[in-house]
């Protein structure tokens, strides 16, 4: 299916954020993802700009944390519940 497609493509750390991204419907603070189990601030941060530059997410200023958000071409049939 596009899910496992798509993870062939990425490393470890990029899909440990995107499935954080699908486990909480596609948005998630960055914050959340550098508490993980095996990431830091600065792993969170290179697999976010490596997941924008792959053109998977895009990231917003929230506070002082960004928002990641899975863009809408890729949200579809990668999280349950979209069309």
């Amino acid at each position: 299916d596009n899910r496992e497609i798509i993870l062939k493509f990425l490393n470890l750390k990029e899909k440990k954020v995107l499935e954080k991204l699908i486990e909480k419907k596609g948005e998630v603070l960055q914050s959340e993802i550098n508490l993980m189990e095996g990431m830091t601030k600065l792993k969170t941060h290179r697999a976010v700009k490596d997941l924008e530059r792959k053109n998977i997410i895009k990231t917003e200023t929230y506070g002082k944390t960004n928002r990641i958000i899975l863009l809408e071409d890729i949200i579809i049939g990668l999280v349950p519940g979209t069309v």
